[in-house]
Protein backbone atom coordinates (compact mmCIF):
# COMPACT_ATOMS: atom_id res chain seq x y z
CA UNK A 1 0.00 0.00 0.00
CA UNK A 2 1.12 3.58 -0.80
CA UNK A 3 1.83 6.29 1.99
CA UNK A 4 1.62 9.46 2.19
CA UNK A 5 2.29 11.75 5.29
CA UNK A 6 1.42 15.15 6.00
CA UNK A 7 3.24 17.66 8.03
CA UNK A 8 1.21 20.44 9.98
CA UNK A 9 1.92 22.13 13.14
CA UNK A 10 -0.97 23.48 15.57
CA UNK A 11 -3.84 21.66 14.12
CA UNK A 12 -5.39 21.17 17.67
CA UNK A 13 -5.97 24.74 18.01
CA UNK A 14 -5.60 26.50 15.16
CA UNK A 15 -8.72 25.05 12.82
CA UNK A 16 -6.96 27.03 9.78
CA UNK A 17 -3.93 24.17 10.11
CA UNK A 18 -7.04 21.40 10.93
CA UNK A 19 -8.49 22.16 7.86
CA UNK A 20 -5.69 22.48 5.12
CA UNK A 21 -5.19 18.70 7.14
CA UNK A 22 -8.65 17.71 6.70
CA UNK A 23 -8.84 19.40 3.10
CA UNK A 24 -5.98 17.99 1.92
CA UNK A 25 -6.70 14.40 3.46
CA UNK A 26 -10.26 14.35 1.94
CA UNK A 27 -8.89 15.93 -1.72
CA UNK A 28 -6.01 12.68 -2.06
CA UNK A 29 -8.53 10.25 -0.68
CA UNK A 30 -10.50 11.00 -3.60
CA UNK A 31 -8.05 10.43 -6.33
CA UNK A 32 -6.35 7.21 -4.26
CA UNK A 33 -9.06 5.50 -2.38
CA UNK A 34 -6.16 2.88 -1.49
CA UNK A 35 -3.52 5.82 0.25
CA UNK A 36 -2.46 5.22 3.27
CA UNK A 37 -2.43 8.64 4.78
CA UNK A 38 -0.70 9.62 8.05
CA UNK A 39 -0.77 13.38 10.03
CA UNK A 40 1.96 14.58 11.61
CA UNK A 41 1.21 17.71 14.02
CA UNK A 42 0.71 18.45 17.79
CA UNK A 43 -1.76 15.81 17.58
CA UNK A 44 -1.94 11.80 19.30
CA UNK A 45 -4.43 8.98 18.64
CA UNK A 46 -5.32 9.60 21.95
CA UNK A 47 -6.25 13.41 21.49
CA UNK A 48 -7.39 13.23 17.63
CA UNK A 49 -9.94 15.30 15.92
CA UNK A 50 -11.39 12.27 14.24
CA UNK A 51 -10.29 13.60 10.30
CA UNK A 52 -12.05 11.57 7.91
CA UNK A 53 -8.87 9.45 5.53
CA UNK A 54 -6.98 10.33 7.93
CA UNK A 55 -4.82 6.35 8.60
CA UNK A 56 -3.07 7.26 11.92
CA UNK A 57 -2.16 10.26 13.82
CA UNK A 58 1.68 10.71 14.77
CA UNK A 59 2.86 13.73 17.21
CA UNK A 60 6.21 15.37 15.64
CA UNK A 61 8.22 15.69 18.35
CA UNK A 62 8.73 13.06 20.89
CA UNK A 63 7.39 13.44 24.31
CA UNK A 64 10.80 12.98 25.86
CA UNK A 65 11.87 16.10 24.25
CA UNK A 66 9.27 18.52 26.62
CA UNK A 67 11.02 17.26 29.66
CA UNK A 68 13.68 20.63 30.37
CA UNK A 69 16.16 18.48 31.66
CA UNK A 70 15.95 15.93 29.10
CA UNK A 71 15.62 18.51 26.17
CA UNK A 72 18.49 20.38 27.75
CA UNK A 73 20.84 16.81 27.61
CA UNK A 74 20.27 16.39 24.51
CA UNK A 75 21.21 19.98 23.44
CA UNK A 76 24.14 19.86 25.09
CA UNK A 77 25.33 16.65 23.75
CA UNK A 78 24.54 17.97 20.32
CA UNK A 79 27.42 20.35 21.08
CA UNK A 80 29.38 18.12 22.65
CA UNK A 81 29.16 15.71 19.08
CA UNK A 82 29.71 18.62 16.67
CA UNK A 83 26.90 16.92 15.36
CA UNK A 84 24.25 19.83 13.68
CA UNK A 85 21.30 16.93 13.07
CA UNK A 86 21.71 15.21 16.92
CA UNK A 87 19.16 17.51 18.07
CA UNK A 88 16.68 17.15 15.10
CA UNK A 89 16.87 13.57 14.86
CA UNK A 90 16.27 13.20 18.32
CA UNK A 91 13.17 15.39 18.22
CA UNK A 92 11.80 14.44 15.03
CA UNK A 93 12.36 10.71 15.81
CA UNK A 94 8.32 10.48 15.36
CA UNK A 95 8.44 12.03 11.82
CA UNK A 96 11.86 10.17 10.90
CA UNK A 97 10.09 6.86 11.44
CA UNK A 98 7.04 7.61 9.71
CA UNK A 99 8.90 9.52 6.89
CA UNK A 100 11.41 6.15 6.03
CA UNK A 101 8.30 4.50 3.91
CA UNK A 102 6.53 7.03 2.82
CA UNK A 103 6.01 7.65 -0.66
CA UNK A 104 4.73 11.12 -0.73
CA UNK A 105 5.76 13.59 2.15
CA UNK A 106 3.97 17.27 2.25
CA UNK A 107 5.57 19.67 4.25
CA UNK A 108 2.44 22.30 4.25
CA UNK A 109 4.32 25.50 3.31
CA UNK A 110 1.52 27.80 4.64
CA UNK A 111 3.06 31.12 6.13
CA UNK A 112 6.22 28.87 7.53
CA UNK A 113 8.64 31.27 5.23
CA UNK A 114 6.86 34.31 7.34
CA UNK A 115 9.58 35.62 9.66
CA UNK A 116 7.05 36.99 11.96
CA UNK A 117 5.64 32.89 12.64
CA UNK A 118 9.48 31.85 13.51
CA UNK A 119 8.95 28.48 12.05
CA UNK A 120 11.37 28.51 9.54
CA UNK A 121 14.33 27.07 11.79
CA UNK A 122 11.82 24.19 12.42
CA UNK A 123 11.08 23.60 8.74
CA UNK A 124 14.64 23.38 7.74
CA UNK A 125 15.59 20.87 10.35
CA UNK A 126 12.59 18.19 9.89
CA UNK A 127 13.86 18.60 5.81
CA UNK A 128 16.99 17.83 6.85
CA UNK A 129 16.49 14.79 8.63
CA UNK A 130 14.06 13.54 6.29
CA UNK A 131 16.40 14.16 3.57
CA UNK A 132 18.82 11.63 5.61
CA UNK A 133 16.39 8.77 5.83
CA UNK A 134 13.84 8.54 2.85
CA UNK A 135 13.40 6.70 0.51
CA UNK A 136 14.62 5.87 -2.81
CA UNK A 137 11.88 7.17 -5.16
CA UNK A 138 9.90 9.11 -2.93
CA UNK A 139 8.43 12.57 -3.35
CA UNK A 140 9.25 15.10 -0.90
CA UNK A 141 6.63 18.17 -2.13
CA UNK A 142 6.86 21.67 -0.27
CA UNK A 143 2.84 22.25 -1.07
CA UNK A 144 0.96 25.18 -0.43
CA UNK A 145 3.36 27.82 0.03
CA UNK A 146 2.68 31.56 0.26
CA UNK A 147 5.82 33.85 0.13
CA UNK A 148 5.84 37.88 0.91
CA UNK A 149 8.28 39.10 -1.73
CA UNK A 150 10.49 41.14 0.28
CA UNK A 151 11.55 38.64 2.19
CA UNK A 152 12.33 36.29 -0.39
CA UNK A 153 15.49 36.20 0.27
CA UNK A 154 18.74 33.60 -0.69
CA UNK A 155 18.34 31.50 2.34
CA UNK A 156 14.08 30.77 1.54
CA UNK A 157 15.74 29.83 -2.20
CA UNK A 158 18.14 27.08 -1.30
CA UNK A 159 15.29 25.81 1.21
CA UNK A 160 12.81 25.94 -1.70
CA UNK A 161 15.22 24.22 -4.13
CA UNK A 162 15.63 21.31 -1.46
CA UNK A 163 12.80 20.24 -2.44
CA UNK A 164 11.61 17.66 -5.22
CA UNK A 165 8.24 19.95 -5.90
CA UNK A 166 6.89 23.08 -4.80
CA UNK A 167 3.29 24.21 -5.16
CA UNK A 168 1.99 27.40 -4.29
CA UNK A 169 -1.59 28.12 -3.19
CA UNK A 170 -2.23 31.24 -5.01
CA UNK A 171 -0.91 33.09 -7.98
CA UNK A 172 0.86 36.01 -6.70
CA UNK A 173 3.31 33.45 -5.05
CA UNK A 174 3.36 31.39 -7.80
CA UNK A 175 4.27 34.25 -10.15
CA UNK A 176 7.20 35.19 -7.57
CA UNK A 177 8.45 31.54 -7.49
CA UNK A 178 8.50 31.59 -11.61
CA UNK A 179 10.42 34.62 -11.82
CA UNK A 180 13.10 33.81 -8.68
CA UNK A 181 15.71 31.10 -9.14
CA UNK A 182 13.60 28.19 -8.18
CA UNK A 183 15.18 24.97 -9.91
CA UNK A 184 12.67 22.25 -9.06
CA UNK A 185 9.28 21.96 -10.49
CA UNK A 186 6.57 24.57 -9.68
CA UNK A 187 2.75 23.88 -9.58
CA UNK A 188 -0.35 26.00 -8.20
CA UNK A 189 -3.01 24.44 -6.70
CA UNK A 190 -5.57 26.48 -4.35
CA UNK A 191 -5.86 25.76 -0.79
CA UNK A 192 -6.76 22.67 0.35
CA UNK A 193 -9.15 24.15 2.93
CA UNK A 194 -11.30 25.26 -0.38
CA UNK A 195 -12.10 20.98 -0.57
CA UNK A 196 -12.50 20.45 2.77
CA UNK A 197 -16.40 19.71 2.76
CA UNK A 198 -18.53 21.24 5.78
CA UNK A 199 -20.22 19.17 8.49
CA UNK A 200 -23.72 20.03 9.60
CA UNK A 201 -24.26 20.87 13.21
CA UNK A 202 -26.62 22.83 15.48
CA UNK A 203 -26.45 26.54 14.57
CA UNK A 204 -25.52 29.06 17.48
CA UNK A 205 -28.84 29.89 19.68
CA UNK A 206 -30.43 33.44 18.36
CA UNK A 207 -28.72 32.39 14.77
CA UNK A 208 -30.88 33.83 12.32
CA UNK A 209 -30.09 32.01 8.71
CA UNK A 210 -29.31 34.67 6.25
CA UNK A 211 -29.92 37.65 8.69
CA UNK A 212 -26.50 36.91 10.67
CA UNK A 213 -23.15 38.42 9.69
CA UNK A 214 -20.27 36.49 10.95
CA UNK A 215 -17.02 38.97 12.40
CA UNK A 216 -13.26 36.94 12.89
CA UNK A 217 -10.80 39.08 14.36
CA UNK A 218 -7.38 37.41 16.07
CA UNK A 219 -4.61 38.31 17.36
CA UNK A 220 -2.02 38.24 14.74
CA UNK A 221 -3.29 41.30 12.83
CA UNK A 222 -3.07 43.30 16.05
CA UNK A 223 0.81 42.64 15.95
CA UNK A 224 3.18 45.11 15.43
CA UNK A 225 5.67 43.37 12.70
CA UNK A 226 2.66 43.54 10.63
CA UNK A 227 2.77 47.71 10.88
CA UNK A 228 -0.68 47.25 13.24
CA UNK A 229 -2.44 49.08 16.02
CA UNK A 230 -4.56 47.01 18.42
CA UNK A 231 -6.52 50.26 19.10
CA UNK A 232 -7.10 50.94 15.75
CA UNK A 233 -8.04 46.96 14.62
CA UNK A 234 -10.44 47.68 17.62
CA UNK A 235 -11.94 50.64 17.21
CA UNK A 236 -12.44 50.15 13.55
CA UNK A 237 -14.19 46.72 13.81
CA UNK A 238 -16.09 48.29 16.52
CA UNK A 239 -17.47 51.49 13.90
CA UNK A 240 -18.19 48.32 11.87
CA UNK A 241 -20.26 46.34 13.80
CA UNK A 242 -22.14 49.30 15.10
CA UNK A 243 -22.70 50.04 11.38
CA UNK A 244 -24.48 46.61 10.99
CA UNK A 245 -26.40 47.29 13.88
CA UNK A 246 -27.63 50.68 12.78
CA UNK A 247 -28.01 50.21 9.55
CA UNK A 248 -28.94 46.66 9.12
CA UNK A 249 -31.82 44.37 10.80
CA UNK A 250 -29.04 41.27 11.07
CA UNK A 251 -27.53 39.87 14.02
CA UNK A 252 -23.99 39.71 14.89
CA UNK A 253 -21.96 36.18 15.63
CA UNK A 254 -18.14 36.75 16.97
CA UNK A 255 -16.72 33.25 15.80
CA UNK A 256 -13.26 32.63 16.85
CA UNK A 257 -10.84 30.47 14.63
CA UNK A 258 -7.85 29.45 16.81
CA UNK A 259 -8.77 28.07 19.76
CA UNK A 260 -7.36 27.92 23.60
CA UNK A 261 -9.23 31.18 24.27
CA UNK A 262 -6.21 32.74 21.37
CA UNK A 263 -9.19 34.20 19.27
CA UNK A 264 -11.90 34.51 21.84
CA UNK A 265 -9.95 36.90 24.22
CA UNK A 266 -9.82 39.32 21.28
CA UNK A 267 -13.23 39.12 20.33
CA UNK A 268 -14.76 39.73 24.15
CA UNK A 269 -13.24 42.36 24.16
CA UNK A 270 -14.58 43.64 20.92
CA UNK A 271 -18.03 42.67 22.25
CA UNK A 272 -17.32 44.72 25.32
CA UNK A 273 -17.10 47.88 22.87
CA UNK A 274 -20.20 47.67 20.71
CA UNK A 275 -23.36 49.36 21.26
CA UNK A 276 -26.19 46.46 21.12
CA UNK A 277 -25.15 43.54 23.42
CA UNK A 278 -28.71 41.89 22.56
CA UNK A 279 -27.78 41.71 18.85
CA UNK A 280 -23.90 40.36 19.05
CA UNK A 281 -23.33 36.92 20.36
CA UNK A 282 -19.68 35.75 21.18
CA UNK A 283 -19.38 32.02 20.06
CA UNK A 284 -17.18 30.80 22.69
CA UNK A 285 -18.03 26.66 21.89
CA UNK A 286 -14.07 25.53 20.99
CA UNK A 287 -15.44 22.31 20.64
CA UNK A 288 -16.38 22.06 17.52
CA UNK A 289 -14.13 20.80 14.58
CA UNK A 290 -12.89 23.18 11.25
CA UNK A 291 -15.47 21.30 9.31
CA UNK A 292 -18.18 22.65 11.31
CA UNK A 293 -17.18 25.69 12.35
CA UNK A 294 -16.93 26.12 8.01
CA UNK A 295 -20.90 25.04 8.56
CA UNK A 296 -22.01 28.15 10.55
CA UNK A 297 -19.53 30.35 8.63
CA UNK A 298 -21.52 29.07 5.51
CA UNK A 299 -24.99 30.04 6.82
CA UNK A 300 -24.00 33.62 7.25
CA UNK A 301 -24.97 36.72 4.99
CA UNK A 302 -21.76 38.00 5.33
CA UNK A 303 -18.60 37.67 6.71
CA UNK A 304 -15.72 39.79 7.79
CA UNK A 305 -12.43 37.80 8.84
CA UNK A 306 -9.15 37.78 10.01
CA UNK A 307 -8.14 34.52 9.95
CA UNK A 308 -7.21 33.34 6.49
CA UNK A 309 -9.05 29.98 6.55
CA UNK A 310 -11.98 31.69 8.57
CA UNK A 311 -12.49 33.39 5.06
CA UNK A 312 -12.04 30.91 2.91
CA UNK A 313 -14.54 29.08 4.94
CA UNK A 314 -17.06 31.44 3.81
CA UNK A 315 -15.13 32.27 -0.01
CA UNK A 316 -15.67 28.61 -0.07
CA UNK A 317 -19.92 28.84 0.72
CA UNK A 318 -20.20 31.37 -1.28
CA UNK A 319 -20.66 34.11 1.49
CA UNK A 320 -19.73 37.80 0.27
CA UNK A 321 -16.70 38.34 2.44
CA UNK A 322 -14.39 41.73 3.83
CA UNK A 323 -10.96 40.21 4.74
CA UNK A 324 -8.52 42.34 6.91
CA UNK A 325 -5.27 40.39 5.80
CA UNK A 326 -1.56 40.86 7.09
CA UNK A 327 0.32 38.88 4.20
CA UNK A 328 0.51 38.02 0.67
CA UNK A 329 -1.93 35.55 0.88
CA UNK A 330 -4.86 37.34 1.29
CA UNK A 331 -3.97 39.54 -1.61
CA UNK A 332 -3.31 36.39 -3.85
CA UNK A 333 -6.42 34.98 -2.99
CA UNK A 334 -8.58 37.73 -3.24
CA UNK A 335 -6.91 37.93 -6.72
CA UNK A 336 -7.38 34.20 -7.87
CA UNK A 337 -11.13 34.64 -7.20
CA UNK A 338 -11.66 38.10 -7.94
CA UNK A 339 -9.42 38.98 -10.93
CA UNK A 340 -8.18 42.17 -8.18
CA UNK A 341 -6.15 41.91 -5.42
CA UNK A 342 -7.96 44.86 -3.34
CA UNK A 343 -11.32 42.99 -3.94
CA UNK A 344 -12.96 43.53 -0.52
CA UNK A 345 -9.43 42.99 1.00
CA UNK A 346 -7.57 45.70 3.42
CA UNK A 347 -4.36 45.26 5.06
CA UNK A 348 -3.90 45.65 8.51
CA UNK A 349 -0.97 48.22 7.82
CA UNK A 350 -3.52 50.33 5.89
CA UNK A 351 -5.89 50.63 8.44
CA UNK A 352 -5.69 54.14 8.91
CA UNK A 353 -8.48 55.02 11.01
CA UNK A 354 -12.25 53.63 12.09
CA UNK A 355 -14.30 54.78 8.90
CA UNK A 356 -12.01 52.76 6.19
CA UNK A 357 -13.44 49.44 7.67
CA UNK A 358 -16.73 50.82 8.07
CA UNK A 359 -16.99 52.19 4.46
CA UNK A 360 -15.72 48.92 2.78
CA UNK A 361 -18.63 46.81 4.79
CA UNK A 362 -21.32 49.67 3.63
CA UNK A 363 -20.10 48.62 -0.03
CA UNK A 364 -19.96 45.08 0.33
CA UNK A 365 -23.50 44.57 2.22
CA UNK A 366 -24.80 46.81 -0.80
CA UNK A 367 -23.65 44.56 -3.49
CA UNK A 368 -23.73 41.21 -1.42
CA UNK A 369 -26.22 39.60 -4.02
CA UNK A 370 -23.72 40.57 -7.14
CA UNK A 371 -20.76 39.29 -4.82
CA UNK A 372 -22.85 36.10 -3.86
CA UNK A 373 -23.50 35.45 -8.25
CA UNK A 374 -20.18 36.04 -8.67
CA UNK A 375 -18.74 33.72 -6.05
CA UNK A 376 -21.30 31.05 -7.16
CA UNK A 377 -19.65 31.48 -10.87
CA UNK A 378 -16.23 31.53 -10.16
CA UNK A 379 -15.72 28.79 -6.66
CA UNK A 380 -16.90 25.40 -8.13
CA UNK A 381 -14.01 26.32 -10.99
CA UNK A 382 -11.32 27.05 -7.92
CA UNK A 383 -12.59 24.12 -5.96
CA UNK A 384 -11.77 22.07 -8.84
CA UNK A 385 -8.29 23.49 -9.45
CA UNK A 386 -7.47 22.55 -5.69
CA UNK A 387 -8.84 18.92 -5.95
CA UNK A 388 -6.53 18.63 -8.87
CA UNK A 389 -3.28 17.83 -6.45
CA UNK A 390 -4.88 14.64 -5.66
CA UNK A 391 -4.78 13.84 -9.32
CA UNK A 392 -1.26 15.42 -9.28
CA UNK A 393 -0.40 12.94 -6.25
CA UNK A 394 -1.87 10.08 -8.56
CA UNK A 395 0.77 11.07 -11.08
CA UNK A 396 3.74 10.77 -8.51
CA UNK A 397 2.75 7.38 -7.03
CA UNK A 398 2.59 5.93 -10.67
CA UNK A 399 6.13 6.54 -10.77
CA UNK A 400 5.43 9.17 -13.80
CA UNK A 401 8.45 12.09 -14.20
CA UNK A 402 7.56 15.46 -13.37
Amino acid sequence: MKKAVILLGSVKYNKGSEAIGRGLAEILHKSNPNLRIVLSSNVTEANNPNIPYIDKYSERTCSYSENPITSLTIRICGRLFKNSLYVPNKIYKNIIDECRDADLIFFIGGDNFDKNYGAFKILNDINRVIEKVRKSGSKKILFDCSFNPHEFSAEIIRTVNSFDIVTARETVSYDLLKSSAITKPLYYFPDPAFGMSSQHTDLPEGFVVGKTIGVNVSPTVMSKEYGSNEEVVLSSYTSMINSMLDETNCKVLLIPHVYNNQDLSVLRALSDRVNSHDRVTVFNNETLNAAQIKHIISQCSLFVGARTHATIAAYSSCVPTIVLGYSVKSRGIAKDLFGKEDAYVIQVGDLKDDGRLTTIFRDLYANRDQVCRHLQDVVPEYIENAQKAGEFAATLLEGDVI
